[in-house]
């Protein structure tokens, strides 16, 4: 589940907690339209708000609220370096390092973050 896409692990909690789309949407406060587009990501990814909303509507555990968060940051993120003409296979590699970012002591994590955003953006 950790590699998988925003929508691909809304999909995969929503399931297992058994609720339907229109459940989690109404549990969430959104509407079933967004809830699904955001499942089958069609849609850019929610706010903070909106994704500690959704996680709460399909009862994840503090490490999953986290990977939902997580994600979706990712996500934002990438949408955004695209829009700025940042070349795709950089995008890629700032989503590779990302990922696996989360493996290292937060010091560490942060500081590789870092370095991989100024590199990206003298393009």
């Amino acid at each position: 589940m950790d590699s998988a896409s925003f929508g691909a692990t809304l999909f995969f909690l929503r399931h297992r907690a058994q609720l339907s789309q229109a459940e989690a949407a109404r549990r969430a406060g959104i509407s079933a339209g967004y809830y699904s587009s955001l499942e089958n990501d069609k849609r850019a990814a929610p706010t903070a708000d909106a994704v500690t909303r959704i996680a709460d509507a399909v009862e994840t555990s503090d490490r999953e609220r986290s990977l939902l968060i997580s994600l979706a940051d990712g996500a934002r993120l990438t949408a955004s370096l695209k829009a700025s003409g940042i070349p795709a296979h950089v995008v890629e590699l700032i989503a590779a390092v990302r990922h696996h970012a989360d493996q290292l002591e937060p010091a560490a994590a942060a500081q590789l973050r870092r370095s991989v955003m100024e590199a990206a953006m003298c393009k």
